[in-house]
């Protein structure tokens, strides 16, 4: 007989009504449903025909930074892992890592449990225990002996699953919740087979008091069974996440776990030894036998392939979970913490507001709603800043109300806030051209990170004023990016503005981000179009990148100085005095290559440049030094990435009458939690 495993595609197929889902939780059908399976999974480990089989295992770890609220995303270290998989009735597992090896991209000690570079071979005990126990202790599962006392059930739909061979199966989804959800329990859903109740799929996370370690923000789990021989559902395909931040702050960066497994080359009832079963569930061969391993795949093949994303079946683990709860918070970490929106929010330093300095609280004064607030002083202006923030995570809603809210004119940024502030305490250089904003703002987007499409929409009300140089720097308004140039006026006035765009990754490794503005300021309605777009392909195991970067503007005629376009120096055209070129009309290509010279410790490339500003009804607003590029205006340099590419340093010409430039400062996938 023919023992194909089964790739299992959700096409999420619904039936007709009468084959598909039931109203309400706890129906006969549902319980009847969930009996069947305990049932069947517990007599399978009695079954005189299946006494043992073998298998192997072969798995890629992924250890990485991220910022929840986007898509960012900066690998750490990745792990390749060869397992052999053995069971023995009625339930005797063991594992043996056969192959292990890593490479670090930044550096890292961490030390993984067990449970991260193994697999589930039972589709876990009746009690759930992870990070032996030390990341989940005690969880009943949904099928487990008296679970109906610990959980409600709902048949939720009949699916369809299709796998290779052009075979399908039909499923049953049962939706699964605590029917206490402040103690430890699973939520998720069970996929089951019609034809008998077998487990063919488990996705599911967990509620927050299940976390012992205080620093989980939450697990998230997908267990794929496939059929083999026709008839015993084994696991064929595993997923986990697990996210970190530290307990106390509420910053935008945590560390991930991420693990992806394939189990395959199933034998039934082979010859195995007795010994083996004898000792630790998990043996592993030395070191340098495990190194040597012949991997069928290179150690970055996955993530050539697929990137650091977010898997789409977790990210639905995520939001089923948000439905399940209703107002409950799912995230294991404390409900109140000091809250940091960057590192600049605590110092920063810039001609405006001299030394700023700030610190806010994160609260939760109800289910799944987060208050945050912060506050700080301007030392160089002598005023407040201020920000109050409501979140409801669920529907990715977030009201803000701030004052004295330091605004960049134009789109594109110069250089991060903790570089600015660098750059001003240390070279006497300011890449600001700051101005001040207090209101109010709404803003709604409710696909969660990792969605391909993730459209927004924000509505905001402020008061835009200007502010002047606060430093003692000479105000005479001469070019370039020292403290000592004049802070460009805007048009001061009540803005009302709606915002609206879309975050779209149609693959991994490409990002389009096109925005719309409409604005009414001081009684004149103006609109913008903001297009961004990037490439990026990197071979690891040849340690090659390649990134391309385009953005287009467009600005109405009536829209006011500080919606305009800047090019020029740092981050735009590197080699031309920094935003001396202006523009209702913008275009700009940057592209990049580079290869690791000595890993990790340098990496080389080259970039070049080339983009240009037109003024179309727009007049040089007053007191600005900047004007149009009249021609397409390019520029070239070389660069060097350090220690991991933590540090940059870029030698740029400009080569339409530009000049040399050099540029330090950091790799700019840290620039968000700066």
């Amino acid at each position: 007989m023919p023992r194909l495993p089964l790739a299992l595609l959700l096409l999420g197929v619904a039936l007709p009504p009468h084959l598909g889902a039931q109203e309400g939780w706890n129906t006969p059908r549902a319980l009847e449903l969930v009996a069947r399976a305990r049932a069947l999974r517990q007599a399978a480990s009695l079954d005189a025909t299946f006494q043992s089989y073998r298998a192997d295992a072969r798995g890629f770890v992924y250890f990485y930074l991220d910022r929840e609220d986007t898509d960012e995303r900066v690998l750490v270290k990745t792990d390749q892992v060869a397992l052999e998989v053995y069971w023995k009735a009625p339930d005797s597992t063991r594992q043996r890592i056969v192959g292990l090896r890593d490479e670090k991209t930044l550096p890292t000690n961490i030390r993984y449990h067990l449970d991260h570079l193994t697999v589930v071979q039972d589709e876990f005990a009746d009690v759930i225990r992870l990070g032996d126990g030390d990341e989940v202790a005690a969880v009943t599962h949904p099928v487990a002996p008296d679970a109906e006392t610990v959980y409600d059930y709902h048949l939720a739909d009949s699916i369809t699953l299709s796998y290779g061979g052009g075979s399908e199966i039909r499923v049953y989804e049962i939706e699964v919740k605590p029917k206490d959800l402040d103690a430890p329990g699973f939520l998720g859903s069970l996929f089951l087979s019609r034809d008998n109740a077998a487990i063919v799929r488990m996705s599911f996370t967990f509620t927050p008091s299940s976390y012992v370690d205080e620093y989980l923000d939450y697990i998230r789990i997908s267990l794929d069974n496939s059929v083999w021989d026709e008839r015993w559902w084994l696991p064929y395909e595993q997923r986990v996440e697990l996210r970190r931040e530290v307990p106390f702050l509420d910053f935008p960066a945590g560390s991930v776990i991420r693990g992806r497994y394939e189990i395959r080359n199933y034998a039934f009832d082979p010859d195995l030894d007795p010994l083996l079963f004898r000792g630790p569930r998990v043996t592993a061969l030395p070191e340098a036998a495990r190194r040597a391993f012949d991997f069928e795949q290179p150690l970055h093949a996955q993530l050539d392939d697929e990137g650091l994303g977010t898997l789409p079946d977790l990210a639905e683990v995520r939001a089923q979970a948000v439905r399940l709860a209703g107002r409950q918070a799912i995230s294991g970490l404390a409900p109140n913490r000091l809250w940091i929106p960057s590192a600049s929010s605590v110092l920063r330093y810039n001609r405006a507001e001299g030394l700023a300095v700030g610190l806010g609280a994160s609260l939760q004064p109800a289910d799944a709603l987060t208050l945050r607030v912060h506050g700080g002083w301007s030392l160089g202006r002598e005023r407040p800043t201020a920000t109050l923030r409501l979140e409801a995570p669920g529907p990715g809603l977030v009201a803000d109300a701030y004052l004295g809210r330091l605004r960049d004119v134009g789109p594109l940024p110069g250089a991060s806030g903790a570089l600015n502030t660098v750059g001003g305490l240390v070279a006497d250089q300011d890449w600001l051209d700051p101005y001040g904003a207090a209101g109010v703002a709404v803003r709604w987007q409710p696909s969660p990170p990792g969605t391909p499409a993730r459209p927004w929409v924000a509505l905001r009300w402020e008061r835009q004023r200007s502010w002047v140089n606060s430093t003692t720097g000479s105000p005479d308004g001469a070019l370039g990016a020292g403290l000592g140039r004049a802070v460009r006026p805007i048009r001061e006035g009540d803005a009302v503005l709606v915002e609206t765009g879309v975050a779209w990754s149609p693959r991994p490794d490409v990002t389009l981000d096109p925005t719309v503005t409409l604005g009414r300021l001081d009684g004149t309605t103006y609109g913008t179009v903001l297009l961004r777009g990037e490439a990026r392909r990197e071979w690891v195991e040849r340690g090659v990148r390649l990134r391309v970067e385009g953005t287009a503007g467009w600005a109405s005629a009536e829209a006011p100085p500080q919606s305009l376009f800047l090019l020029g120096g740092r981050s735009t055209l590197p080699g031309y005095v920094y935003r001396s070129f202006l523009g209702d009309r913008l275009w700009l290509v940057r592209s990049e290559a580079s290869r690791t010279l000595r890993a990790p410790w340098v990496r080389v490339g080259g970039t070049f440049a080339l983009g240009g500003t037109a003024l179309g009804s727009h007049a040089v607003p007053a007191g600005w030094q900047a004007g149009p590029t009249d021609v397409p205006t390019a520029s070239a340099g070389v660069f060097a990435e350090l220690l991991w590419d933590l540090l940059r340093i870029d030698l740029s010409r400009g080569l339409n009458g530009g000049s040399w430039a050099l540029e330090v400062g950091v790799q700019r996938r840290f620039h968000p939690w700066l």
